[in-house]
């Protein structure tokens, strides 16, 4: 669970929070915390499937297979970054290359390229003389389509220890240079197991899950 501050709109802030549980099941809330009726939007993914549960309906909707790649990037992409240098559940191993640089192939729940991402290290500039040197940035994870083109990025701004390990504390999410938001982590679980009908939408329930009827 994460508070976001869209980089246009600083005093309406969001909370955001993923659920991810094996290789394939996501759910991924976006939800306003000032607005009366707490705006909100809920995408699930079962496999290479996305639905979408809009505000204030029980009838969700389910996209279609270049929106649902675009969302399973951004899925994975975050994935990928709160996991590193372990690569997520259902990847190929991290791939070292020049200057640190380390690349992970993307792939469906059909074992399909769904692109790459690619992970550059932390980087520190030098200061001008006498002046106090600029506050390091952590990793940035680029993800890119299966034709190699560039999707969006997280940039890591901090890290914090939890139960034993470095995991992100605050990142941006950025669109070729521009910064869409930024987000700190509020809540991290890493010991909750969620049943499948938790990943889907109730109205897909008969669909999805026919042997539980």
């Amino acid at each position: 669970m994460t508070d976001l501050f869209f980089t246009g709109s600083p005093d309406a802030p969001h909370r955001l929070t993923v659920t991810f549980q094996g290789p394939t099941l996501c759910r991924w809330t976006m939800q306003r915390l000032l607005d009366e009726d707490k705006d909100r939007i809920i995408n699930y993914r079962m496999g290479d499937r996305i639905f979408e549960l809009p505000q204030d309906t029980k009838s969700s909707i389910e996209y279609g297979e270049a929106d649902a790649a675009l969302i399973l990037r951004r899925m994975e992409l975050r994935r990928a970054a709160m996991f590193w240098p372990d690569a997520p559940h259902g990847q190929s191993e991290w791939a070292p290359e020049e200057a640190g640089v380390e690349t992970l192939i993307l792939l469906s729940a059909n074992g399909e390229k769904l692109g790459h991402i690619q992970m550059q290290p932390s980087i520190q500039k030098p200061a001008p003389e006498g002046r106090e040197p600029s506050p390091k940035s952590f990793q940035l994870f680029t993800a890119f389509d299966d034709a190699g083109k560039e999707v969006e990025s997280l940039r890591i701004l901090e890290r914090y220890n939890h139960e034993g390990r470095s995991w992100p504390k605050s990142f941006a999410l950025l669109v070729g240079p521009t910064e869409i938001w930024r987000e700190t982590v509020s809540q991290l679980n890493t010991q909750s197991w969620f049943g499948e009908e938790y990943f889907a939408p109730m109205d897909r329930a008969r669909e999805l899950f026919p042997q539980k009827e």
